[in-house]
């Protein structure tokens, strides 16, 4: 089946994924304005079935729902998408190329369109997926348990594939990035993983992370304090913090086999698709649901937790976590903010309203708490900033190059990220500084105050305001740092 443009209607044809021209067959499951629509209806099916949406042919594959472009060569050679950035340019714009038709909202981002909510079990099965639009239900549309009981509200993060590349035109480079569902050559695979929806809580009764809305005790967050609990500072709820990188590390293990904090390896994808669906680097800009004349996502999620006052921080809870987990939960899958309201903020009877952000089931993807990265050392000595790497979910040792590859320096001063290391990995770390809040990579960078060791911290925090975003990155504290503002996010990988 096509839809022929003069009429609009479906007809008949063979095509290379075999004949789908009865519409009644079992293989074809109906015709669907938006890929939400179609993974609301059907969230799972059989290997093969197809569905047209927006008059584009979809098939189900072991990564979900996947296009399948009938009329276009095997090679699926026009089958990417993504951005280009004149290297050193200030403005935080970035130029879409690749295949226009995928980077619109209808019909397109194939790759982000498959980011989905579940609850992931410990042995790393998916129990069940979540609603599109809204995560208290399953995708069958009955109540889901976001508690624990049935697993972890994870974010599945579909296998696809990446090309980062530089190119020189006339007298400018551009640093390219793009993305693809098809391994086209020069792309590398970026296996399916499970980045966690919420920022990690804590199961204390049985030392291991945990991405959960729960209440109680058992899972009280920040550093612990149980004083609070019937109070407007509580911590009950909230994300865990106070922990060195060595214990985040070892309460993520305790899951199981494959559970980790969030890997070098898993820092840059999902800020990645972020980055090519809205073609900007300030994920500080205006929140605007509205779509390009063009059907292109613009702005960016907003402020997001980040205009707190220190002062009234500090006096509320030591600055300790106060977003709950899971505030965004009636989002479901969709990129947006939701209001929280912090009662007794800046004093009895003082409120203070924030926007939480989520980016397609990702919440607080900056901003709230620093969010801890392992597989990333950095040592400050003989006056450079040496940038060690690990991939991978294990094997992961603090304050050592060993077993560990060297990628760059990070700059020696503080200072607003100009450009970032990038490399065949697209690797988000700063190189050089010189940007501003609204230029370059609107982020800022802290770099190491004195020789020694470091770990490495993103997003920002609370009262950071226009510093904040998906790369500032923090080289000034170390590994064994254990503070109440800094916690991590919650990762799998089979």
């Amino acid at each position: 089946m096509s839809i022929d443009k003069l009429s609009g209607k479906l007809v008949k044809h063979k095509h290379k994924y075999g004949d789908i021209s009865d519409p009644t067959s079992s293989g074809y499951l109906g015709v669907y304005a938006t890929l939400v629509d179609l993974q609301t209806a059907y969230p799972t099916a059989n290997n093969k079935d197809y569905a047209f949406v927006a008059g584009k042919i979809y098939k189900y594959t072991a990564s979900g729902w996947v296009k399948a472009y009938d009329t276009l060569p095997d090679t699926y050679a026009n089958q990417w998408y993504g951005v280009k950035r004149l290297i050193g340019q200030t403005s935080s714009a970035l130029t879409r190329i690749g295949n226009t038709d995928l980077h619109k909202v209808n019909g397109g981002l194939p790759v982000q369109s498959l980011m989905r909510r579940c609850i992931l079990k410990a042995d790393g099965t998916v129990n069940y997926y979540l609603g599109a639009t809204d995560s208290t239900k399953n995708s069958a549309g009955g109540t889901a348990v976001l508690d624990g009981t049935d697993g972890h509200v994870m974010v599945e993060i579909p296998e696809h594939y990446v090309r980062f590349w530089t190119e020189t035109v006339g007298s400018d480079t551009y640093a390219n990035a793009a993305i693809s569902m098809y391994a086209l050559p020069g792309f590398k695979k970026v296996s399916k993983h499970y980045i966690s929806a919420f920022e990690a809580s804590i199961d204390r009764t049985n030392s291991k992370l945990a991405s959960v809305i729960n209440t109680t005790a058992q899972f009280r967050g920040g550093n612990n304090t149980s004083a609070w609990d019937a109070n407007a500072n509580s911590l009950l709820g909230r994300p865990v913090t106070s922990l060195i990188r060595a214990q985040e590390r070892t309460y993520a293990n305790n899951i199981g086999a494959g559970w980790c904090e969030e890997p070098f390896e898993f820092m840059s994808p999902w800020r990645w698709l972020y980055i090519i669906e809205y073609a900007n680097t300030n994920i500080q800009l205006a929140y605007n649901s509205a779509l390009t004349a063009e059907g292109y996502r613009q702005g960016g999620l907003g402020t997001g937790v980040t205009d707190a006052s220190g002062t009234e921080w500090n006096t509320f809870n030591s600055y300790n976590p106060f977003v709950p987990c899971g505030h965004t939960k009636t989002l479901g899958n969709q990129s947006g903010t939701v209001s929280y309201t912090a009662t007794d903020f800046a004093g009895a009877g003082v409120n203070r309203t924030f926007s939480v952000p989520s980016y397609r089931g990702i919440e607080n993807p900056f901003g709230h708490i620093w969010k801890r990265i392992d597989g990333v050392n950095i040592n400050r000595t003989g006056g450079r900033v040496l940038t060690y790497i690990k991939k991978g979910v294990t094997g992961f040792v603090d304050d050592t190059a060993t077993g560990y590859t060297y990628l760059s320096d990070m700059p020696y001063a503080d200072g607003y990220i100009l450009n970032l290391m990038f490399g065949e990995d697209g690797a988000l770390l700063p190189l050089a500084t010189g940007g501003s809040s609204t230029t370059g990579w609107a982020d800022y960078y802290y770099a190491p105050s004195s020789d020694g060791w470091r770990g490495l911290l993103s997003s920002g925090y609370a009262h950071f305001g226009s510093s904040t975003g998906l790369v500032l990155s923090e080289a000034y504290s170390a590994a064994a740092l254990a503070d109440a503002s800094v916690g991590l996010r919650l990762c799998y990988k089979a």
